[in-house]
């Protein structure tokens, strides 16, 4: 009874005892194999066992080697690993590379190799440019005397495509491509320097689908202005800025680390901006330095009424003292944002076709929204004229009488009214919902600031020298997890309150045939 109680209890120690205990009578009954075909190399055979050897440590030792070379379906489990792996895009795992065909090879490390390092190199970079004309020669319809090539090019390069193929004896046919295809058209965004590191940032969510709205140029500047709202410091700023500039100089990144590093630049120039909006420089720090030298009282700038030094110019606003100032502020922009993304869905179903849906949705809300705001708040704001509240409730009866209309047209009688009922619900905990998201600018602005803050004063009950450590610790700490916390916080604010008021995906990245290399820059290419 004692026994059937304990496994009723803790049925998963039963199942790791039999896992264990089955997987080791597996190893008693198969042989030792003495080479792996998959791994291309000889395993470790089981050691003879001595006294001398057991008090070395060198008998468990390559008793662990045979255990780990020998282990009951190893081949298959390296093959799931290496699966697994190159899913993630990994090529190699502690000094062993992924081949074709599910094989994998020791690396050789020579170190005479070292010295021929940019030559080889270049044979890397050289070798996988023929790798990849012969996987895409391979897809070519040919002949000894002929071949057909069907594919997509941008139509703004097509002067210099029959520029190019001009210079040849061959036929061409260029055309638009039909609604029909348009699932099939991959995607080419058009990039500045602004939006362009944005990519990184669209392709992780999705490509846009072809003939809808490029996302990245009205991305861009919300993310930017958001995630330097959050951050908020000059220090952390210029940190940003001077650690992505070093990287981009000093490593020549290229593809997704690039638009990353970049991207990061210019957030680095916004949390610079907002940074000197509210005085932050690694927190407090300045001002409980000038505090523990004595200079404060001193020190040219902003004091506050008992005398201590704060900043070297008034702060426009401070995320501790200003909290429903940064509150209404988070708001605000959320409003801006979410109202942008509306517009943009109204553009496309207007140059879609869809005029009726942009009337009785996103306009009809504008009025609902617009006119809820102005009936509410403008009473309360002094010397308004009384008429406000009254153009306020007209806007709130124009969006509802529109709202009504869309879905007694789009469905008769009850379930028209039905469906009214059903919009006015989620539309009303739907923006509403979304619009209170943003408070997360506001958490995040405020947390990076007290715990800068918490530190700096932590530090400063010990003396000068311990502040300084604890306040290099402290922040640091801070902006690994500020950059974490903003990154991610911003890019939810786009994927889901921005880009789900118009975005369309299912479009695919544009990948030509090109000279993709990895340690070789190439300058200008010829053909």
């Amino acid at each position: 009874m004692k026994l059937k109680k304990f496994l009723r209890e803790y049925p998963l120690l039963l199942l790791f005892a039999l896992v264990m205990g089955g997987l080791f009578l597996l190893d008693l009954c198969f042989t030792s194999n003495p080479y792996s075909e998959l791994e291309n190399r000889k395993l470790k055979q089981k050691p003879v066992f001595s006294l001398e050897s057991l008090v070395e440590n060198r008998y468990t030792k390559e008793y662990e080697e045979y255990i780990n070379d020998q282990f009951v379906g190893r081949d298959q489990w390296i093959t799931l690993k290496s699966v697994f792996e190159s899913a993630l895009g990994k090529t190699e795992n502690n000094g062993v590379v992924y081949g074709a065909d599910r094989y994998i090879y020791n690396k050789l490390l020579d170190p005479a190799l070292g010295e021929k390092r940019d030559v080889l190199r270049r044979c890397v970079d050289r070798a996988s440019q023929e790798i990849s004309r012969g996987e895409n020669r391979a897809r070519l319809i040919d002949t000894d005397a002929a071949f057909v090539l069907d594919g997509w090019f941008p139509a703004a390069s097509e002067g210099e495509l029959t520029k190019l193929l001009g210079g040849f004896s061959c036929a061409w046919e260029t055309a638009d491509p039909t609604p029909e295809e348009y699932p099939q058209v991959p995607i080419k965004l058009k990039n500045n320097p602004v939006t362009g590191p944005f990519n990184v940032i669209t392709e992780m969510y999705a490509m846009p689908a072809y003939d809808t709205v490029d996302p990245n140029p009205l991305m861009a500047p919300f993310f930017i202005i958001f995630f330097g709202f959050m951050m908020n410091d000059i220090g952390y700023g210029l940190l940003m800025v001077l650690g992505t500039l070093f990287f981009l100089m000093k490593a020549r990144p290229k593809g997704s680390m690039r638009d990353m590093m970049t991207m990061f630049f210019m957030c680095g120039i916004a949390s610079t901006f907002w940074g000197c909006l509210t005085g932050g420089f690694f927190g407090d720090f300045l001002p409980k330095l000038f505090d523990l030298i004595g200079i404060a009282a001193g020190v040219p700038g902003y004091h506050d009424a008992s005398g201590a030094f704060v900043w070297f110019w008034k702060p426009v606003f401070t995320p501790i003292n200003d909290i429903i100032l940064v509150m209404v502020g988070a708001m605000a922009m959320g409003v801006v944002q979410v109202f942008t993304g509306m517009a943009v869905s109204v553009e496309e179903k207007f140059r879609h076709g869809n005029a009726l849906d942009a009337v009785t949705q996103e306009i009809a809300w504008w009025c609902i929204l617009i006119g809820a705001a102005i009936a509410i708040g403008g009473p309360m704001i002094p010397g308004a004229p009384a008429v406000l509240g009254s153009v306020g409730m007209g806007l709130l009866i124009l969006g509802a009488v529109l709202l009504l209309a869309g879905n007694l047209i789009r469905a008769k009688g009850l379930g028209g009214i039905t469906g009214f009922v059903g919009d006015v619900y989620n539309g009303v905990s739907g923006y509403f919902s979304d619009i209170l998201s943003y408070l997360r600018l506001m958490a995040l602005m405020m947390a990076g600031s007290i715990i800068a803050s918490v530190f700096n004063t932590l530090g400063s009950v010990f003396g000068l020298v311990p502040f300084i450590v604890v306040a290099i610790i402290g922040n640091v700490l801070n902006l690994v997890l500020n950059l974490l916390g903003c990154y991610v916080h911003t890019m939810r604010l786009q994927c889901l309150e921005f880009f789900g008021r118009f975005y369309q995906d299912g479009g695919k990245p544009f990948r030509p045939l090109a000279v993709e290399t990895k340690y070789v820059d190439i300058l200008k290419e010829e053909i």
